[in-house]
């Protein structure tokens, strides 16, 4: 379980509530309205965050009373039926928003894209035995493009382990940043990752749609290309330029290791979609910390209270 001290927990948790107040609507249209769905959501992404079980999410409700002005606090079994109920889209969408929200109060809006997975060990029943029999267990994916200036998750998408790599770059990550750079004005000035990402027809989207260049080298496993811009890519590969950025995607691990210290390596979810809800609160989490520590330095313009998010 993460430690953060009282005081800077009531300050987090007042800045995640002011996130949520721009995205959700304060109630739905039915059921009891003891709190609010900023407040919920405020105290189940924050029980993600600590490692806290749902049983012991009102005992935080009532910790962080004041700072939420919660009057009335539901039961555990609420709060797990609440959370069951959001989709992992509804969590994309959030990410994306906070994610926009840091690169939109950034002067430069040219950015350069890191993108890479790292790997959450499922630790249920089943898997701790295995893990306590000193044996391989299974592990839960987290597919990421990151800013590299800001370190924003500016997209992120679970799978389980045997989903390659390249699927959600080409299904879901190349055409939502279209999308975005299209609707918020930025501009990718190239895309880092590994040689797992290699194809002619990764190298082409990138390049025409995107209009950025695409930093990936090309796998030595498949020999030496004869003709496309694959075959240009293979050329260009040991050019200091080249290799500079190819190689910022190791700065995206280096910050997979920052972001599993801070909210953990593991994930104790029973099925994918739980695991999968578990994986992009961690993720959204990450960029309420990155928009907060930008905020703080001074060095972003302050962004309209009374602003609305829509993505």
């Amino acid at each position: 379980m993460s430690y953060i001290p009282h005081f800077a927990l009531k300050i987090f948790a007042g800045l995640i509530h002011a996130i949520f107040a721009r995205i959700f609507p304060k109630y739905s249209k039915h059921g009891r309205r003891l709190m609010t769905i900023r407040q919920k959501m405020t105290l189940i992404a924050l029980s993600h965050a600590l490692g806290i079980p749902y049983r012991d999410i009102p005992l935080l409700a009532l910790d962080l009373a004041d700072v939420l002005r919660i009057k009335n606090i539901t039961s555990f079994q609420n709060f797990n039926a609440f959370a069951r109920k959001i989709r992992p889209q509804t969590l994309q969408t959030i990410i994306e928003a906070i994610a926009v929200i840091t690169l939109k109060n950034d002067d430069d809006k040219s950015s350069v894209i890191m993108i890479d997975s790292t790997g959450f060990p499922i630790m249920d029943a089943s898997s701790y035995y295995l893990w306590r029999a000193q044996r391989s267990a299974d592990f839960f994916k987290l597919h990421v493009v990151m800013d590299f200036k800001t370190g924003a998750i500016l997209l992120a998408t679970p799978s389980d382990r045997y989903y390659h790599d390249i699927k959600p770059l080409r299904k879901y990550f190349l055409r939502e940043l279209k999308r975005l750079c299209r609707l918020f004005g930025f501009r990718i000035k190239a895309i880092s990752a590994d040689s797992a990402y290699d194809s002619e027809e990764t190298y082409c989207w990138i390049r025409i749609e995107l209009d950025a260049i695409p930093a990936i080298k090309p796998a030595k496993r498949r020999g030496s290309p004869k003709s496309g811009l694959r075959a240009k890519i293979w050329r260009m590969r040991n050019l200091p330029w080249f290799k500079h950025y190819a190689n910022m995607r190791w700065i995206l691990e280096a910050r997979f290791k920052t972001f599993k210290r801070l909210f953990g390596r593991i994930v104790r979810g029973k099925s994918n979609e739980s695991r999968s809800r578990e994986v992009l609160y961690k993720a959204l989490l990450w960029n309420i910390l990155i928009l907060v520590a930008r905020l703080a330095n001074g060095e972003e313009r302050s962004f309209n209270k009374n602003a609305k998010i829509i993505i």
